[in-house]
């Protein structure tokens, strides 16, 4: 092809038809042109396509982090819940005249456990991490993004602040410094001559009382990002049109 165009340019210089060579010239360099403008447009294409399925694919990870994150909270929650149960079975105990210790040891030394929350973000860190994030046009979709794992990493510091300072070095101190006043009897069974003062008394129900409202505020907490992340959930389900909404009353039930 490119000696069929060298081979009519020499033809009209040697004829000496200069007008009709440089109009042949003006439509050769268009004919480049357009060829140009033709393969940029297709790599645009080309681009866009592929854009669109790496949006595609990060929007799915992203529900699959959601959906993992959603069973997070809910074990989160059932820890919570469990946890205030056990404080209000304590509480309930020490309304007795002469509380049993076999009763309430147990439950006692249950509450100083506690659950770590993970904030499972692995998606939207890549995303920001390689500038991806702009893929993502929708600027309701985005923004709400931004704002759940904001609200997620605030979560993660007040629960791990909570597990460290006041179940850990308030509470579980209490417990293992035996701050009940338990006996002990050789065998490392606890006696059950117990003798409970009003001030001891005091002390025991505003520990547990203590450990019950560090639970309902982190479940209070938790609630809320349960929510969040099944509307978040629904966001991206909209927006990819390939599965059903989730039933939030279902969700956020305790």
């Amino acid at each position: 092809m490119i000696k069929f165009f060298r081979k009519i340019r020499q033809n009209l210089l040697s004829e000496n038809k200069f007008s009709k060579y440089l109009i042949y010239a003006i439509g050769e360099i268009l004919l480049v042109v357009i060829g140009i403008i033709i393969a940029v447009q297709i790599g645009n294409w080309n681009q866009s396509v592929q854009d669109k399925e790496l949006l595609r694919i990060s929007l799915d990870n992203l529900r699959e982090d959601l959906e993992l994150q959603k069973e997070i909270i809910d074990g989160q929650l059932a820890n919570e819940s469990e946890m205030i149960a056990k404080a209000d079975s304590i509480l309930m105990l020490m309304q007795k005249p002469i509380p049993s210790p076999s009763d309430i040891a147990p439950l006692l030394f249950e509450l100083t456990t506690r659950r770590t929350f993970i904030a499972n973000k692995a998606t939207f860190n890549n995303l920001e991490s390689t500038g991806n994030i702009v893929l993502i046009k929708d600027k309701e979709l985005k923004n709400e993004l931004i704002r759940y794992y904001q609200q997620l990493d605030y979560l993660t510091a007040v629960i791990t602040n909570n597990n460290l300072f006041l179940i850990d070095n308030i509470y579980g101190v209490f417990v293992s410094n035996n701050g009940m006043k338990f006996g002990q009897n050789p065998d490392g069974s606890i006696r059950q001559d117990y003798s409970i003062t009003p001030e001891l008394r005091f002390t025991i129900n505003s520990q547990v009382s203590s450990r019950k409202e560090f639970s309902e505020a982190i479940k209070g907490f938790t609630e809320l990002q349960l929510e969040l992340t099944v509307e978040m959930i629904n966001l991206i389900n909209e927006k990819l049109g390939d599965r059903p909404e989730i039933d939030t009353t279902l969700s956020t039930k305790r």
